[in-house]
């Protein structure tokens, strides 16, 4: 329960002592002009959310002539789903981590002012030949592929006999 505590202080802490946003767009640097061939020369960047921990492993989902966006979101332990028309919800919970005792997958601390979250969250995501979600899940040291009724199924766990990385569920982020 003090973790539990200690986290709240701490993420309200990141938030009070936070700088302040600067309102200006983000902009696409092209160094290259081949980049005009895969992103088109007048493509604005669009902000899909807010108040995400550490967002990785995009991938695009075609359906029919449009699709979807997936991405992780690793601190939250959450896969969200991005429509073209806006709408931004989650697409899967525990996406990386599927137990339930969080605070001995890692450790949460505060040093300095600054706040350091555990990254137990999916962290990669692919689509293979079939066209289903693979994941891989950092905490539960596993790659694992989303089947189309939802169970999840694991690819590989280990390598020459051992458990893949022990450092996953150790991985920390600090801001």
């Amino acid at each position: 329960m003090k973790a539990v505590a200690v986290m709240m202080l701490g993420a309200a802490l990141a938030q009070a002592q936070a700088p302040p946003v600067v309102d200006r767009p983000f902009q696409i640097q092209r160094l290259d002009p081949a980049l005009d061939q895969i992103i088109a020369p007048n493509t604005k960047l669009e902000v899909l959310g807010e108040h995400f921990g550490l967002t990785e492993g995009p991938v695009w989902i075609p359906e029919g002539r449009s699709g979807y966006l997936l991405f992780s979101d690793c601190a939250a332990n959450v896969i969200y789903k991005w429509t073209p028309a806006g709408a931004l919800s989650v697409f899967l919970d525990k996406s990386g981590y599927t137990g339930t005792d969080t605070l001995n997958v890692g450790q949460q601390t505060i040093t300095g002012g600054r706040v350091a979250i555990l990254l137990i969250g999916s962290n990669g995501l692919a689509l293979d030949p079939q066209g289903r979600l693979v994941i891989t899940a950092m905490a539960d040291r596993s790659l694992v592929r989303l089947e189309k009724d939802g169970k999840r199924t694991v690819l590989a766990d280990r390598y020459e006999g051992k458990r893949f990385s022990g450092s996953f569920p150790s991985t920390v982020s600090i801001w």
